[in-house]
């Protein structure tokens, strides 16, 4: 059982570092030496998710638009996340409280459903790349709110729609179920506060005296969440 544990803790580390997270033994070097195109360091309560088909300015675009086949439409169009946000703690720069991310899909295929009641309904395919450099994309799931340390190039408004923009360096996932190895050997299920990669922390004390060791961020904002 012991050696079973182990290796599901292993399986999971390796999904989530396939996702473009921050995970590498000189982390607080490479950090130190890129903070300085860092803008926004910040913890994100993701509340909830809606996708839509639109055009290349991210203005939706109508089910009457799909060349429909049958009861199938497939769009000429591209695929959207439209991402709720809470920011809980800033780290580094100054964003609103609540924010709305817009999200270009470019490995999301959408297309257009009739129901048997009637009902149009939007549904997707996502094909990760052959190449392997992906991050899976945020879509509609029941298992919101998730959380997220977001490290970002910038966080800009898009012109006047309310939405922002999110140019990304990396993330990492925080407060999230996982597999903790005991000194003694021993993998427990429990909650992780944050990991980077190779590095896990169990509350915020940790990560702020990790964060500390990377100037100019502040490393224990007061939490504007619940």
């Amino acid at each position: 059982m012991k050696s079973l544990h182990i290796r599901l803790a292993l399986i999971y580390l390796a999904a989530l570092n396939a996702h473009h997270v921050c995970g590498q033994d000189d982390f607080i070097k490479m950090m130190n030496d890129t903070i300085h195109s860092i803008h926004s360091v910040f913890e994100a309560r993701i509340d909830s998710v809606q996708t839509f088909a639109g055009d290349e300015k991210g203005n939706p675009v109508p089910f009457g638009t799909a060349e429909w086949n049958g009861g199938f439409g497939n769009f000429d169009a591209v695929s959207y996340s439209k991402v709720w946000v809470s920011v809980c703690r800033q780290y580094k720069g100054k964003l609103p409280k609540k924010i709305i991310f817009l999200i270009r899909n470019p490995n999301v295929d959408m297309y257009a459903m009739v129901q048997p009641n009637g009902d149009t309904t939007l549904r997707y395919i996502y094909t990760p790349p052959s190449d392997g450099d992906y991050e899976s994309p945020l879509m509609p799931s029941k298992s919101y709110p998730i959380t997220n340390l977001y490290w970002c190039f910038n966080v800009l408004p898009l012109g006047k729609t309310g939405f922002y923009q999110l140019s990304k360096f990396c993330h990492f996932p925080m407060k999230f179920k996982g597999f903790i190895p005991n000194s003694d050997g021993h993998v427990d299920s429990g909650i992780i506060y944050a990991w980077t990669g190779l590095k896990t922390f169990m509350n915020q004390t940790e990560l702020s005296d990790y964060l500390r060791l990377i100037k100019t961020l502040e490393p224990n904002p007061r939490s504007q969440c619940d």
